[in-house]
């Protein structure tokens, strides 16, 4: 029987949003309370499907599952929003599980609800730059005219230092004074896998969204990939590239001519973590530009060979740089992964 009188609110924008959820449910024992995971739909169909797939792999009878945004994913903060105000008028106690905190609706919940639980799970590296600048935004470089002048400023406003916000994070940082930090280890995750094969020879590249999403000219990506996917091929190694849901597949096609069957883009309808379950494969070696998912998987499989290539600082977008140097500070000073720079002359 469910307890009526508590409801958790799960609110997912990504596929890894929703890897945190469940294993939040797990970590905190929330099975047998009124759990809600409100899930964004993205205009991405692969995004979406990886979400599906995602799902399958929980017992859902333990969730209510509510997806918004599906007939106007333009107006999101609105749905948001009308959702918050319902809830407002709900009875009972309340705890939030929130994935997304640069959004305005997300820092308007713990001002509305000041007597309930607001827990901020991982939306990937963000957490680091993030939990740095103590989780007030308008430390943040403004990237835009919005930003900078409007959406900074009330964040300023709305910014109730570190205490606000209790964390359940997979990457290890120290709490703030009055803070709370609980640590993700995937244990939920963990429990499904059963390893059967490992290959020395493959060589898995966790890609990133990085010219897509304007913070690397997409000549110097390709130039970073020339030049590491040839240490391996020389070396006799299949690299297996696994693209961002957001990266357009049409700039490898030079690669592709080039590496010919030593490279493989496999494009996941699952996320990369969930890949290697279905698999039931133990991932030998493991490499990328600082992505998140080199966290994750070391959670969970323990690769021999993890490495995070530094993309070098003057192919950033300037206003990348910094957050990206914190992010890199914090990625170094963990000894599993193995940090390397490119030669690109």
């Amino acid at each position: 029987m469910k307890n009526r009188g508590c409801s958790n609110w799960f609110f997912v924008e990504s596929p890894l949003q929703l890897i945190n959820a469940f294993e939040a449910l797990h970590y905190f024992l929330l099975e047998h309370q009124n759990n809600i995971i409100l899930i964004r739909k993205s205009s991405s169909e692969l995004a979406n499907k990886q979400l599906e797939k995602t799902l399958q792999l929980y017992d859902l009878s333990k969730v209510r599952i509510i997806y918004i945004g599906e007939l106007f994913p333009k107006l999101y903060f609105f749905n948001v929003v009308t959702i918050i105000v319902k809830i407002l008028s709900q009875s009972g106690m309340h705890k939030f599980y929130i994935g997304e905190y640069s959004a305005l609706w997300a820092r308007i919940i713990p001002y509305l609800f000041s007597k309930s639980s607001f827990i901020l799970f991982d939306d990937g590296s963000a957490t680091i730059p993030l939990h740095q600048y103590e989780y007030d935004f308008s430390k943040y470089r403004g990237s835009s005219k919005w930003k900078k002048f409007i959406k900074a400023p009330i964040f300023k406003l709305l910014h109730g230092g570190a205490r606000k916000v209790t964390l359940f994070t997979m990457f290890d940082l120290k709490p703030y004074p009055s803070q709370k930090v609980f640590k993700n280890s995937f244990a939920f995750l963990k429990q499904k896998f059963r390893e059967e094969s490992s290959n020395p020879d493959l060589v898995y590249f966790i890609g990133g969204n990085w010219v897509e999403s304007n913070e690397v000219k997409k000549e110097d990506y390709l130039l970073l990939l020339t030049n590491i996917f040839k240490i391996y091929t020389d070396q006799k190694k299949k690299i297996i590239y696994f693209p961002h849901r957001k990266e357009k597949l049409e700039k490898f096609n030079g690669l592709r001519a080039m590496f010919d069957c030593s490279l493989e883009i496999i494009t996941l309808d699952v996320p990369v973590e969930v890949y290697f379950l279905h698999k039931k494969e133990k991932p030998i070696n493991i490499c990328g530009f600082g992505s998140t998912a080199l966290f994750t998987l070391n959670q969970m499989y323990t690769p021999k060979d993890l490495i995070s290539y530094r993309i070098p600082r003057y192919m950033l977008a300037g206003n990348l740089a910094e957050s990206t140097g914190i992010i890199n500070s914090y990625y170094e000073a963990f000894s599993a992964i193995d940090f390397k720079d490119i030669n690109v002359s």
